[in-house]
Order: structure tokens, then sequence, then C-alpha cells
């Protein structure tokens, strides 16, 4: 192999890596960068960045990132998205500028970053907050935090699909389920009627076994989730006084007592997590927190007009609406010509 590599190619890049190779670098033995479809323009920047160790400037998106002090990582707006991005394997933070003086509001946003990492809501923060309440999506679950400097308490945390109602299994459920669907196919598809029959008699043999339950002492099942499965979860947070609730996509899903704090300050939070690492994705540690739609109001306050919003008005909102519209039509085209 190495052989005709050489002989038929004047260089190859042979593995995901980084976008950057030495002048001492092999020729043959070259590493590339593969950018994924789904990453904002600030996900490849900032990668750039650190793999040449070189400045540049990020994209903001428009003026409403004056809004915002950048604490970390890079911020852009692109419609009615905030998309916060992370320093590898670290986070990315911004802050909401100009102190609401309301530490009771509500807040509503709709998350649509990847499934692998965090996406998360800081209310009642200091001024660099480290001191905080966390609210969002960790890792397939809802989790409320209350962070303290260099501490985290979790007042919160529960899997969303046992909050979407979905009963846990244990891996020997699951197991038994895959030698169910494996036999129902290779039935549906067999060669001929004599192997159908066989394997529908080997599947009504598994289908009486009975498989060992959590309850019954059988380990919890974990899914391994795509690394490229993306979020599209609504959250709505209430925060009076000294209680927390959290409706996820409309329902409510945890209230918690929460401590007392002077603190007003809100911000957002875009956390890279190791377990992203993978064999499709050797490389990548940036991670994008998207969130969609983010209203804040005070608590309590019914007439409609918000502590702030990213949602477009007017002329604004046409614009955006006809331009979805628009990339939707483009999109059917190239899916079926």
């Amino acid at each position: 192999m190495k052989k005709w590599i050489r002989s038929l190619f004047e260089m190859n890049f042979n593995r995901e890596g980084y976008c950057f190779n030495q002048r001492n670098s092999s020729l043959y033995d070259l590493t590339r960068m593969q950018p994924q479809p789904y990453w904002p323009v600030n996900h490849l920047l900032m990668r750039i960045k650190y793999d040449t160790n070189r400045d540049l400037r990020f994209k903001t998106g428009d003026d409403r990132i004056r809004s915002w002090d950048i604490l970390k990582g890079a911020a852009q707006f692109k419609g009615e998205s905030l998309i916060v991005t992370s320093i590898p394997e670290k986070a990315g933070i911004v802050k909401l500028k100009g102190n609401t003086g309301r530490s009771d509001v509500d807040v509503h946003v709709w998350l649509e970053g990847n499934s692998f990492g965090d996406q998360k809501v800081l209310l009642r923060g200091n001024k660099d907050l480290t001191r905080c309440l966390a609210v969002g999506i960790s890792q397939g679950k809802l989790e409320v935090e209350e962070v303290e400097e260099s501490s985290t308490k979790k007042l919160f945390s529960e899997k969303l699909s046992v909050l979407d109602g979905q009963p846990p299994i244990s891996v020997e459920e699951d197991e038994h389920n895959v030698r169910v669907n494996e036999l129902e196919t290779l039935a549906r598809y067999a060669d001929s009627t004599a192997m159908a029959n066989e394997y529908m008699s080997r599947l009504a043999r598994v289908k009486q076994e009975k498989p060992k339950t959590i309850e019954e002492g059988g380990k919890p099942y974990e899914p391994v989730e795509s690394f490229h499965a993306r979020l599209d979860r609504t959250l709505d947070i209430s925060l009076d006084g000294s209680s927390l609730t959290v409706r996820l996509d409309g329902k409510e899903a945890a209230k918690v007592d929460v401590g007392h704090s002077e603190d007003t300050d809100i911000g957002l939070f875009a956390g890279w997590d190791s377990r992203a690492f993978s064999q499709r994705n050797l490389a990548d540690d940036v991670y994008d927190g998207v969130f969609e739609k983010l209203v804040i109001t005070n608590h309590g306050k019914t007439d409609g007009t918000p502590l702030y919003t990213t949602e477009l008005k007017g002329f604004e909102k046409w614009k955006f609406v006809i331009n979805q519209k628009w990339e939707s039509v483009l999109g059917w085209f190239l899916r079926h010509f």
C-alpha cells in the first residue's frame, strides 16, 4: 500500500485531524480537517485559530451582538438564533449587557445545538457568571445546578427519554429487542419459504424469553447517541423567589427550591464534552450551543413586553421568513432533482 501511494500520488492526506501540517511533515502522512455541514462559521474559525495558533476575527452576525459580552469563545447572530461557540475542550459563555435588575424572570428558549455537550441558561449570575443558577440540557439530560465559583451543586438531573415518558430498560431487554428485530428482518427478506419459516420459528422462541429487567437487577441500558444528532427542544424557565420551575416542550419537567441571591445577570453557556470523541469524530473539540427565539421577561409581567428577545420584528422578521421559505424551496429541488 505504501509503495503504491508513493508511486501514484505526489502527496496524501490520510488522517482526519488538524488543518495545520508542519514543514517537516511527511507529504504522504498529512492530516486534514473535515468540516461538517452543520458547523456554524465560527466553529470552523475556532478550529483554524487553535490549529494554527494565529489570531483571527470571528463572525458576529449583526449589531445585536452589541447587547452581549463575550466572556469565553465566540458568538454569532443568525436569524433568530444566537450561536455560542466554545473554546476547544472548554466552554463558550456570553452575558447579557445592562443588568436587568430582576432576579425573578421567565425565560423561553429553543435549543438546537448538537446533542453532545451542554447548552444552558445562566440566571442570577454575578458579573463574571462564576456564581449563578444553570438550567439546560447536558448529554441527554435536563439539569438544574447551583454554580458557586469552582463548585457545582446539582439540584435536578433526569434523562430526556424518561421525561418524554419512555420507561428505562435494561441491557438484557435491549439485547432481546435487537434479537427480535433481527429475526423479523431475516424472516421478511428470506430467500425461500423454508428459511422464512425457520426464522419465524426462532422468533417465536425468542419472544417467549423473559429478559431481566432493571427491577430484577438488570443493568440500565445507556443508548449510544450519534455524535451528529441535533437537539430540538424548547425550555420554559420560571424563577420566582426560592422556586424554579422548568417546562420541557410545554410539559412541566422539574420544580426545585433554590437559594436566594441578589445577583441578576443573565448568560448563555455552551460546553464541550470529552465523550464527543468517537471514531467518526477524532479531533473536533469545539461545541456550538444554538439558542433560538430567546425571550426573557419579568416574572409575572403580563403586558407582553420582554426584557430581552432575539426574535425579529417588523420588516426584519418579514425578510427572515421569506428567506427561510426560499431556502426550503431550494432544498426541495436539491433533494428531488
